[in-house]
Order: structure tokens, then C-alpha cells, then sequence
């Protein structure tokens, strides 16, 4: 895959059915089956923070489950909003990785709006099934749209791109404060921040794929220990953009309904694996490392070297 950009994590070009000579009916209905699958993983994380009656309003909403939540195979909507957030980003030369975030909280928005809208038009009906102020009444639907609402600025907040680069930014920070006390130019505090900034990539991405297939030696860090918890990280979010059938059973185990006890998890990290999000990220957190060293060139910088290899495993 190929490397990552400021504006966020960026996937290798892949054939899809645009590139396939389709008609435009079928490539519509292929980005609108991508937003959904890349989002929902979102909202079902968003959805299982708030309290059991209100999550269950919200997943009886999106077509989850029925009232008594007994889980359905129902959707709410084509998805056309968060698809439309994907393709104008992909149209400006960005990945939908970079903006699945924001995706997923317009969706968010949306069925905040369509909870509320019910209520002021007296609808009763939404998508063949009672609206849910019809079932659980007008002051608990508002309480659940809001509750939406919250959410979808909460994941927004959230964005993947905030998510690299804490990490990255707080050892920039560390590297150039150690550069200023020692009295430096601006452009060595300016190269230490970027060797900090490069350097924390690089340990996020070590990190994300010790979450997922273990750390030698430490019993509370098995293999599919972010899996478990649906934790969207780098190398979950690659295999979800993957085209490979270990891609596609991927995103169908991850956008289940049922939980992820520790055999799905394992079974999860192989696909991972299988679909390229573990070699990606590999990669990538050497490459970062790479690019963190590069800083350092003509300096004498031992020490600062030692700490960036111990950083990114060789076996990594």
C-alpha cells in the first residue's frame, strides 16, 4: 500500500467496478453498499455507549433490530449521505479512510433530523415500521434524536486523523522542547519536531498492530484484544477498504450484531491479515521510522536512534 498523507491514511489504488466498464447504476449501488459498510462499524460503536433503552431506540431507527431488539436484517436509508461524504472526498484525491469519520456522523445527523421530523409531522409510519415516537412516545424520541446528535459530534471529534496524530504530536512536542533548551536554531527545533512527529506514526502503528495480533509475553494484550472491543484502527481500516474476499468476510464479521468473543477475534485478525492490513501497516511503521531517522541526518544523534529503532520491532 501506499504511504500515508497529512490529510490521513492513504490505501493503494484498487480495480473497483468503475474501472470495469459498469453502468452508473451499478457503481452507484456499490458506493452506497461501501458507506454503509464502512460506517456502520462506527455506529455501532457510537450506539453501544449510550443506555440500554436508548440504544435500542436508535437501533430499532436504523433497521438493527425490532422493537423488543430482536436483531433484523434492515438498513435505514441507502446511505446516501455518508457516500456522498466518501466520493466528494475521494473526488478531491482523498481516501474514504480519511473521511469515514465524518461519514459516519453525517449519517448520524441525518437520522437525528428524521427522528425529529417524524414527531413535528405527526409521522407515524418510517420505512414500513412504526416511527419511534409511535412507540416509546414523543419525549423519549427527542431524547434519542439528540442523543444522535451528540453522537455524531463526538465521533466527529474523533476523526481518524486525530487519532494518528495525538500520539505523534505530543513526541513532537517532547523532541523540540529538548532541542530548545539546548539553545538550538529554529531549524533544528523544526527538524526535531519532525523526527517526533515521524517517530510517533511509526508507534501508533506499532501499537495498533500490537492491539490486534498480541504482544509476546504480556497476558492482557492477546491477539484480537482491540477486535473484541470493535476498535477502528489503521490496519481494521485498511482491510475494510481491501477488495479481497478476506476484505469482504472481514467487514461482514466486524458490522455483525453478535459480540466478538476471543475465537471470532482470532478468526478477525487473520482475516485482517489475509485482506493486506497487517503488511500495510508494517510497512508503514517503518516507513515512518525511516523518515524519522532522515531528521537526524549529519547530527549527532545516537541516542535519539536508538530510541526511534526500539520504537519499530524488526519483527514487526
Amino acid at each position: 500500500m501506499s504511504s500515508s498523507t497529512a490529510a490521513g491514511p492513504a490505501f493503494s489504488y484498487r480495480k473497483g467496478p468503475r474501472d470495469s466498464g459498469i453502468g452508473s447504476g451499478d457503481r452507484a449501488h456499490y458506493l452506497l453498499g461501501r458507506a454503509q459498510r464502512l460506517t456502520r462499524p462506527l455506529l455501532r460503536a457510537a450506539f453501544d455507549t449510550l443506555p440500554s433503552e436508548l440504544r435500542l431506540m436508535a437501533e430499532y431507527h436504523v433497521g438493527w433490530c425490532d422493537a423488543n431488539g430482536v436483531v433484523t436484517a434492515g438498513e435505514s436509508g441507502r446511505g446516501l449521505r455518508p457516500a456522498l461524504v466518501l466520493a466528494a472526498a475521494g473526488a478531491l484525491g482523498g481516501q474514504p479512510a480519511a473521511a469515514v469519520h465524518a461519514a459516519a456522523a453525517v449519517e448520524m445527523v441525518h437520522n437525528f433530523t428524521v427522528i425529529h421530523d417524524d414527531i413535528v409531522d405527526g409521522d407515524t409510519v418510517r420505512r414500513g415500521r412504526p416511527a419511534v415516537w409511535q412507540l416509546w412516545g414523543v419525549d423519549d424520541a427527542v431524547l434519542v434524536g439528540d442523543a444522535l446528535h451528540s453522537l455524531a459530534i463526538w465521533t466527529l471529534a474523533e476523526c481518524l486523523e486525530t487519532q494518528r496524530h495525538q500520539r505523534a504530536a505530543l513526541l513532537g512536542c517532547a523532541c523540540a522542547i529538548g532541542a530548545l533548551c539546548a539553545g538550538a536554531p529554529s531549524e533544528a527545533v523544526a527538524a526535531m519536531d519532525r523526527f517526533g512527529r515521524e517517530l510517533g506514526l511509526a508507534c501508533q502503528l506499532c501499537e495498533d498492530l500490537r492491539g490486534i495480533w498480541g504482544e509476546p509475553g504480556n497476558p492482557s494484550r492477546p491477539v484480537g484484544h482491540d477486535l473484541m472491543r470493535r476498535k477502528h484502527s489503521l490496519p481494521v481500516v485498511a482491510a475494510l477498504e481491501s477488495p479481497t474476499p478476506a476484505g469482504r468476510e472481514f467487514a461482514a464479521l466486524y458490522a455483525s450484531a453478535d459480540a466478538l468473543d476471543r475465537e471470532a477475534a482470532v478468526r478477525a485478525a487473520d482475516l485482517i491479515a489475509r485482506a493486506g492490513g497487517k503488511d500495510w501497516a508494517q510497512a508503514e511503521s517503518r516507513r515512518h521510522q525511516r523518515s524519522a531517522a532522515d531528521m537526524l541526518a549529519g547530527r549527532p544523534a545516537a541516542d535519539l536512534l536508538a530510541l526511534a529503532e526500539c520504537v519499530v520491532p524488526r519483527d514487526r
